[in-house]
């Protein structure tokens, strides 16, 4: 008979599934008239959108483009945890509805808090907008509820 060890080292402690999103508009900043500063709109470069925890699983990565939110012109975007990249190529944000994450690393545990960086391509487009969604288990903090619990 196997040792029983269900309420010891939080093997029964629930961990929690997450997705959090990250919004890149074209429009970052609007226009300030009454300090006469420019808008300032989205160019190609690298953006940090959020910071992971260290100790979470992601299990998954899509962009997403909502209907009336396609970029104009030409934009392509590319996703990265730390250094690894989410997608196989670069996702065209000018078609609408989601892209799944290719990443050949799926599942990606952090070791320590890491950064989300988008990468942008953008020419010729006036508005639109892209979402990223990452989900991850949080496998380092658990819930005060347990498996088995009414």
């Amino acid at each position: 008979m196997a040792k029983d060890i269900r309420g010891l080292f939080q093997n029964n402690r629930r961990r929690e599934a997450h997705a959090v999103t990250a919004a890149l508009p074209f429009t970052l900043d609007t226009a300030d008239l009454r300090e006469g500063t420019p808008a300032v709109e989205l160019a190609s470069g690298d953006y940090t959108v959020l910071t992971l925890p260290m100790g979470v699983l992601v299990t998954g990565a899509y962009l997403v483009v909502e209907e009336d939110n396609a970029f104009d012109g030409t934009v392509t975007a590319q996703a990265k945890i730390g250094t690894v990249a989410l997608f196989s190529a670069a996702i065209d944000c000018t078609k609408i509805g989601p892209s799944l994450g290719k990443a050949a690393s799926f599942p990606i545990l952090t070791s320590t808090n890491e950064d989300v960086t988008v990468t942008m391509v953008v020419t010729g487009a006036t508005k639109g907008s892209v979402k990223i969604v990452l989900e991850y288990i949080d496998y380092n903090r658990a819930t005060m509820s347990f498996i088995g619990e009414e």
